[in-house]
């Protein structure tokens, strides 16, 4: 019979690893779950750390006081952790696309939060997440969302206004440029009127006999 106990995560899959009473290590290729399947091949380095890879699979009985054993909803905490570090994101590096959200929406990414973190037992209700934090991730999300929307009204605004105000000017510009060129053209009416007098004026010369 083989006596060991839980001694860390180690090796390039980061398994659980077991000791015996000489010292030797081992790693738990079942990954703690259903039951032990100790391999030798695992040491540890100068600063302690489990390193290694699995060599020999060990054939005789094995016998653990308090085994490593994985959580049956251990994929679950998994996901809520995931849905958590997208809120941190969102409200971050994010800035508030709801792109980088899983569910794609602030609301239903919070409500699948919720569901998920109620469908654990109180037992099992995650430290590092309470229901007051879901809530607070929800306000602060919808906030931020509401705020992103403004802005880009604003910034909407802003452009349609500044491109009226470039249209205005190049408007003005043109009625300048046209009142400039009608000033400086010459009255045609001014100019046959002087001629018809000055016409009419040798003809009338021409017409008195000379004595």
């Amino acid at each position: 019979m083989l006596d060991v106990k839980y001694a860390g995560f180690g090796g390039y899959m980061e398994v659980p690893c077991y000791e015996d009473e000489s010292g030797k290590l081992y790693f738990d290729e079942n990954n703690g779950i259903g039951g032990l399947n100790l391999y030798t091949g695992a040491y540890r380095d100068e600063f302690g750390d489990i390193l290694g890879e699995p060599d020999k699979k060990v054939t005789e009985d094995v016998r653990c006081a308090e085994p490593f054993a994985r959580h049956t909803r251990e994929n679950d905490y998994r996901m809520l952790g995931r849905l958590k570090q997208d809120c941190e994101y969102f409200l971050g590096y994010g800035a508030g696309n709801e792109d980088a959200l899983y569910y794609k929406n602030v609301a239903a990414h919070c409500d699948a939060m919720e569901k998920l973190w109620n469908s654990f037992s109180e037992a099992d209700k995650p430290e590092w997440l309470s229901m007051e934090d879901i809530n607070e991730y929800r306000h602060a999300m919808t906030k931020a969302l509401e705020d992103k929307e403004k802005n880009n009204l604003t910034a909407c605004v802003d452009g349609l206004t500044a491109a009226l105000d470039a249209s205005n000017k190049v408007l003005e510009a043109s009625q300048n440029t046209e009142t400039e060129v009608t000033k400086s053209r010459p009255n045609v009416t001014d100019s046959v009127t002087c001629e018809m007098q000055e016409t009419e004026e040798e003809y009338k010369e021409e017409a008195i006999p000379r004595l």
